[in-house]
């Protein structure tokens, strides 16, 4: 059995794009780098994008980087997505929940 580094890290790059994409924006309007005011109108395109990576990107790159590990057997499968999912989850909500700290609007 061997392991993809090109799967696992594309499976990583699907799962976590969007979650990483907030956390750099909430970044730079903390740091003041970029402002809300310009901002909000390009982050209207951003909510339907962050509910996609949870219901789909998030699952489908946590299955691509299962089966880069080479994970085959249906209890193996059962294993690796609670074991994955929770951290996944826990990071979706602090991104998703850090940006709109971050733009002024209660979570």
């Amino acid at each position: 059995m061997t392991v993809s580094k090109t799967g696992v890290a594309a499976g990583a790059v699907i799962a976590l794009a969007v979650p990483v994409a907030e956390r750099v924006i909430v970044l730079l309007l903390e740091n003041r780098v970029i402002g809300a005011d310009e901002t909000l109108p390009i982050l209207s395109i951003f909510g339907p994008l962050v509910w996609l990576s949870l219901l789909v990107l998030g699952p489908v790159g946590i299955a691509v980087i299962g089966w880069s590990f080479g994970i085959r057997r249906w209890f193996a499968w059962l294993s690796w997505f609670l074991a994955a999912a929770l951290p996944f989850l826990i990071l979706w909500f602090l991104s998703a929940a850090m940006l709109s700290g971050a733009l002024g609007n209660p979570f």
